[in-house]
């Protein structure tokens, strides 16, 4: 698997300095791109899954938000625990059916876990406020907006997804 930003962002060592210096450009590239009504489809043909107790929670429908803008389909799917201690083609099925899953409450360690067992990104609350992307709103220019997060989320999707 393709050690991303991504990857970096929810292992133990995290981003280094160019890594989070590159995310803030993309994010600013696509941040500019929004503004002059410009809608990079850089995701069309890809297939998103949220996981979630609820689909209607903030965090679930911001990560539909930034990959739907991408031109990403995002599905709603119920979280279903088994899935993390099933084996075999019970978790296969995820990377045949999704190119990248959005799992709302997972711990970071979950995430990074099931990530390595069916071969796609699996994300973990990608825009949420708690979450370690949200750490580099600091470097985004004033005034920052809440419309940030989304775009720093968008920029990790474009590095994540083949």
């Amino acid at each position: 698997m393709k050690h991303s930003l991504h990857y970096r962002l929810l292992s133990p060592r995290g981003l280094s300095a160019a890594d989070a210096t590159a995310l803030v450009a993309t994010a600013l590239g696509l941040k500019r791109a929004a503004a002059q009504g410009l809608a990079p489809t850089l995701l069309r043909g890809k297939h998103l899954a949220v996981f979630a107790d609820d689909p209607a929670c903030e965090a679930a429908l911001a990560f539909e938000r930034a990959a739907s803008r991408l031109g990403a389909r995002v599905s709603h799917v119920r979280a279903h625990e088994e899935l993390l201690r099933a084996d075999g083609s019970h978790v296969i099925v995820l990377a045949r059916l999704y190119d990248a899953i959005e799992w709302e409450g997972l711990s970071p360690e979950a995430a990074l876990r099931l990530q390595d067992r069916i071969g796609i990104p699996v994300f973990y609350g990608l825009a949420e406020p708690g979450h370690p992307l949200a750490g580099l709103l600091s470097r985004m220019p004033e005034p920052v907006s809440e419309e940030d997060i989304l775009y720093l989320a968008q920029a990790v999707l474009m590095n994540s997804i083949n």
